[in-house]
């Protein structure tokens, strides 16, 4: 039995499912270089939208991608805890 196919809104999905993790991941690992573990929510966001620039991927991808990672529930809630913890 074949599997059926992936529809263009899946295939979007998923793109933007890869690239919001891998901007989160390259995200994480130079702001956590700089700041020294504390993150400003502010500046994560600000960092997000530059490296989702950077980004050769299509641009429904890319606005996808961007509602995962400013969408309610997808930022890491350590981010926002450390923050807070000031």
């Amino acid at each position: 039995m074949a599997a059926p196919a992936v529809g263009a809104k899946e295939k979007i999905d998923k793109q933007a499912r890869q690239l919001a993790y891998d901007t989160r991941y390259k995200v994480k690992q130079s702001m956590k270089a700089k700041a020294g573990g504390r993150i400003d929510p502010a500046a994560m966001r600000k960092a997000f939208v530059s490296q989702l620039a950077k980004s050769p991927a299509a641009p429904a991808i890319k606005a996808r991608a961007k509602q995962m990672l400013m969408g309610e529930g997808y930022i890491c809630l350590l981010y926002t805890s450390d923050a807070a913890d000031e």
